[in-house]
């Protein structure tokens, strides 16, 4: 899916739902900036208000499988009922970690979301969710705002030539730089990367950006609790 889906369609069936205007753009753009959240973000090393992100997309993969696997069954591609009717492929093949509509993974990680009633939270496990049926085989009334995926970075970053430089790189598509530095970090076994820093580092704690990526690291460990117990534990896996 795309933002169309993920980000309008969230809107629209927030907004219906009885969600006000800014309740139901948070929970929307927190749908969608799930897939555009794929860079970690060094902040204010050697400070007290030192932070790194944890990404919750990337389109790179020579990436480590161990990182792949904290990524794409968690926010992406939440493994379902492996005997269950509809998982079935044409070519007969069975796999637990298969993706499958629905699925009892996926409804209990929108619980423990609902529950926790973080509209960053909810709008990742909305995201992850709607995947299910996306990733298988894959309005009128109220004006939607524009969606721009920049918006919550500008607002809390204080470096206006380092994000230039990150948009950019996104922007062109043509050369995929982002996924030629990892490449060369994972091959090398090196790492670097700019070093940020934020506008406001008596409140960036109330930014949305640093709000939805708190939810982003809370939602994976909820996750890799709940997938452990229905699906992980009945594999036989290597050491990740």
């Amino acid at each position: 899916m795309d933002h169309e889906f993920h980000y309008y369609m969230t809107y629209l069936i927030a907004a219906r739902s009885g969600f006000n205007k800014k309740d139901a753009n948070l929970l929307a753009y927190s749908s969608q900036y799930i897939d555009n959240n794929d860079h970690i973000f060094n902040i204010s090393p050697g400070t007290d208000n030192h932070y790194e992100n944890y990404i919750s997309q990337t389109k790179n993969i020579t990436m480590p499988r161990k990182k792949l696997f904290r990524i794409y069954p968690i926010f992406h591609f939440i493994p379902g009922e492996v005997m269950a009717k509809k998982s079935r492929r044409k070519d007969g093949k069975l796999h637990h970690l298969n993706t499958t509509p629905d699925n009892k993974n996926a409804n209990q990680i929108l619980d423990r979301a609902l529950e926790t009633n973080n509209l960053y939270k909810i709008g990742l496990a909305v995201h992850a969710f709607a995947d299910t049926y996306a990733q298988q085989k894959q309005y009128g009334g109220t004006k939607v705002e524009k969606y721009n995926k920049y918006q919550w970075l500008d607002r809390v970053l204080a470096n206006p030539g380092k994000i230039l430089w990150f948009k950019l790189q996104r922007e062109i598509p043509l050369i995929p730089i982002p996924v030629i530095i990892e490449a060369v970090k994972d091959f090398f076994g090196v790492e670097f990367s700019f070093k940020y820093s934020w506008k406001d580092k008596n409140n960036y704690k109330n930014s949305h950006w640093y709000r939805f990526q708190k939810a982003v690291k809370e939602l994976q460990e909820e996750a890799e609790t709940i997938l452990e117990n229905n699906t992980l534990s009945k594999m036989e896996l290597e050491e990740l």
